[in-house]
């Protein structure tokens, strides 16, 4: 039998925001779906829209 040389599939993870009234949105792609990358993507969201003058508040 002969050998196969196989390389490993990886997986990548696509976070995205998007400001309901302004449709501006914010996304990257994360190596894991851990809460560590989520938060971080959070926290790189938030410094996003704050350089735009986009506010966050909570949903109503």
């Amino acid at each position: 039998m002969d050998k196969i040389n196989r390389r490993s599939v990886g997986s990548e993870f696509v976070h995205v925001c998007i400001d309901d009234a302004s449709r501006i949105s914010f996304s990257q792609i994360m190596p894991e779906e851990k809460a560590t990358s989520a938060i971080a993507f959070l926290n790189a969201a938030v410094a996003h829209y704050d350089s735009l003058g986009v506010t966050p508040s909570a949903a109503s």
